[in-house]
């Protein structure tokens, strides 16, 4: 029997929050950790404005030449892990068509313009393709900030392709615990619920709240057990104030190394570190699902 392909949505509603790189390290934990599961392993970056793909995987490997818009195919890049070595294939769109769009020559093209008409069908169709050609693909969509029309078109392909068994569909949301992040994602996630034409019990949402402050850092004075109701507490908000609580909520605790690697002038290649893209539990912990209902530790 086949195996069902995937496609990851990975967004944020805010810049910052860390969404390239849980998107990377879905990829890579399938690469080295969770082998044989899919045949292929895409990354595309979707953010026209860019938060650095041809920054992460090494100087000149990502080029103008060989960028989505020009071929229409993904670029191999071998990763090594200790002795094992795999493959991830990224598509990414033009680095100097990012620059231009930000500081706005004459070159200027409009995000939404740009996604609209010269991405949307293109990547539609690579997508369809990769899903008929090679079952078992794991796609993965680093989104830029928000939820362009684009983003919410190929969303609801892929959930039309989903209802006719073809692939498996995530939605995952990237906030931080900073209140004002945390409002604006459940605020845009209530905003975007009857934008998708798909009835709710067959989405599969996911909020991942990134530790990106260490939490646990504030409450070392605390007597045992506060950190575990603080969380609680915050899952039990998100829940009262979503308007369909039908999620997954996670909590991601992000490493020092995450942090050191991403100092301007430290920059680290993705390539050279796949050890920082892997989870674990002590950094990946589901504490909420609706399935059950159950706080989890």
């Amino acid at each position: 029997m086949d195996k069902k392909s995937k496609v990851i949505f990975v967004n944020s509603f805010k810049g910052g929050a860390g969404k390239t790189t849980l998107a990377l390290m879905y990829c890579i934990n399938h690469v080295f950790y969770q082998k044989g599961q899919y045949e292929n392993v895409i990354y595309m970056d979707l953010d026209v404005l860019g938060t650095g793909t041809c920054y992460l995987f090494g100087e000149g490997r990502l080029t103008e030449e060989n960028c989505f818009e020009k071929t229409g195919k993904p670029v191999e890049i071998e990763l090594k892990l200790g002795d094992e070595t795999g493959s991830i294939y990224i598509a990414h769109l033009n680095p100097e068509l990012k620059n231009k769009s930000v500081f706005g020559t004459e070159y200027f093209i409009n995000h939404q313009r740009l996604a609209e008409e010269f991405l949307k069908n293109k990547i539609l169709q690579f997508m369809k393709e990769q899903i008929r050609k090679v079952p078992g693909t794991l796609l993965v969509l680093d989104c830029a900030p928000g939820f362009s029309s684009m983003e919410q078109a190929l969303l609801q392909e892929c959930y039309y392709l989903m209802l006719q068994g073809k692939v498996e569909v995530d939605e995952e949301y990237v906030t931080t615990l900073d209140s004002t992040h945390m409002q604006k994602c459940i605020q845009c996630l209530n905003g975007i619920a009857s934008g998708i034409p798909v009835a709710m019990e067959y989405r599969n949402i996911n909020i991942v709240i990134n530790d990106l402050q260490n939490y646990s850092g504030y409450v070392d004075e605390v007597e045992p057990g506060t950190l575990e109701e603080k969380w609680k507490d915050i899952v039990s908000k998100i829940c009262r104030n979503i308007h369909d609580s039908r999620v997954t909520i996670r909590k991601w605790k992000y490493s020092q190394e995450f942090a050191q690697q991403s100092i301007y002038g430290s920059e680290c290649a993705v390539e050279n570190h796949p050890e920082w893209y892997i989870f674990t539990d002590e950094n990946y912990q589901t504490v909420y699902q609706t399935k059950d209902k159950e706080m989890r530790g």
